[in-house]
């Protein structure tokens, strides 16, 4: 794909337009990575050693 020249003034504006259009995904890898971690963290908690020997 043959990419146009286009000036730098104008791709400042394209750019800006564009960032208005991303809603749904949220934070980066790295957030869902954290998220997934606590869950996992909870699940271990709940079917762990600890809580056996609580019980």
């Amino acid at each position: 794909m043959k990419r146009r020249i286009v000036s730098k003034k104008r791709q400042i504006k394209r750019k800006k337009r564009k960032k208005g259009k991303k809603k749904g995904k949220k934070g980066g890898k790295n957030r869902q990575r954290k998220k997934e971690a606590e869950r996992k963290k909870e699940f271990n908690f709940k079917n762990g050693r600890d809580f056996w020997k609580k019980i």
